[in-house]
């Protein structure tokens, strides 16, 4: 399903979902889910919403200095100081495209860890929500968002698959495509190649 370069392997083949302890909606992340303080203070926070509505899902499309062209992504980005991820998520979601939803709204359907150098880097929580208001309004205080759109499940497994970055394109292309909730994705990054489990 992804595109094979010489910084990606292929998609994982489907396996059998772990599920999280905690049930299927999230308020606050549990302490269990999130690392040890002193960890959390060196590494990155990140959250994403993948935002349904009448069977699309909204796609935006950025451009980052690190990729070597726009791609299309979800909405997503860094959890800032004093926010919980779903708060992270909520925030990223209305600056990127405009689309209002509230924290207590999403649900929590897989998380991913990177490590590099044998230490964890970053840390993302990815939630579901469906959306009542389908209009866009772009606020991305970052201006890395170029444009915005509602496509087809299957037209966002294709766009996603050809993100340069496996910790978000993976675990976005398996959510689509099979609908398993749960999975605690890892990421390690040797030299330039990726290699992941779940």
């Amino acid at each position: 399903m992804l595109d094979v370069t010489p910084r990606q392997r292929r998609l994982p083949p489907r396996r059998h979902p772990r599920s999280f302890t905690h049930g299927s909606t999230v308020g606050p992340v549990p302490d269990t889910l999130l690392p040890e303080p002193a960890i959390l203070a060196r590494m990155q926070r990140y959250a994403g919403v993948i935002a349904r509505y009448d069977g699309m899902v909204a796609v935006v499309r950025e451009q980052y200095e690190a990729w070597d062209a726009p791609y299309w992504n979800l909405p997503s980005g860094a959890v800032e100081d004093g926010e919980t991820p779903a708060d992270g998520a909520v925030r990223e979601l209305r600056e990127e495209s405009g689309l209002v939803a509230a924290a207590g709204d999403l649900e929590l359907v897989w998380t991913t860890r990177t490590t590099a150098d044998g230490r964890m880097t970053s840390r993302s929580w990815n939630y579901v929500v469906d959306v009542r208001d389908p209009a866009f309004a772009v606020d991305d205080p970052d201006r890395s968002v170029m444009e915005v759109r509602w496509v087809p499940v299957e037209d966002a497994v294709r766009l996603l698959s050809k993100l340069p970055y496996p910790p978000i394109a993976v675990p976005a292309v398996d959510y689509l495509a099979y609908g398993i909730r749960g999975r605690d994705w890892g990421f390690t990054l040797y030299g330039e190649t990726w290699s992941w489990d779940q």
